[in-house]
């Protein structure tokens, strides 16, 4: 029911310049996802399940834009903290590899975990 309800939000106005567009995934492999808008500048955009799309690693999502998703796509993951892509906010999930091909950390675990408990 939630995906019915996301589709029929093509676009959101925020209010004061602000804006959310909602994307059906359109490549093979990729994800729905959001892409946030303020005074027609595209400031980043988000997939489905909390992880940057086109590129928006490592942004910080401002407060109206959690608010939009929770509000008008609850079926979105907001990431720990709004920190798009944060290294180990979820356990369960692989430490950043990028394009590693090893698929080993790119920096050391403690290191990580030593960035993560500053952050918040």
């Amino acid at each position: 029911m939630s995906s019915i309800l996301t589709e029929d939000k093509k676009a959101v106005d925020i209010g004061k310049g602000k804006s959310v567009y909602f994307h059906r995934a359109h490549v093979p492999g990729t994800q729905d996802h959001l892409h946030f808008y303020q005074k027609d500048s595209k400031l980043f955009a988000l997939n489905r399940d909390g992880t940057a799309h086109d590129k928006s690693h490592q942004y910080q999502m401002p407060n109206w834009a959690k608010e939009a998703v929770k509000t008008h796509y609850p079926d979105f993951t907001i990431p720990v903290g709004g920190l798009i892509e944060s290294l180990l906010a979820d356990e369960k999930k692989d430490i950043l590899v990028e394009t590693n091909s090893e698929k080993k950390p790119l920096v050391a675990e403690e290191h990580l975990r030593d960035a993560e408990s500053k952050c918040g």
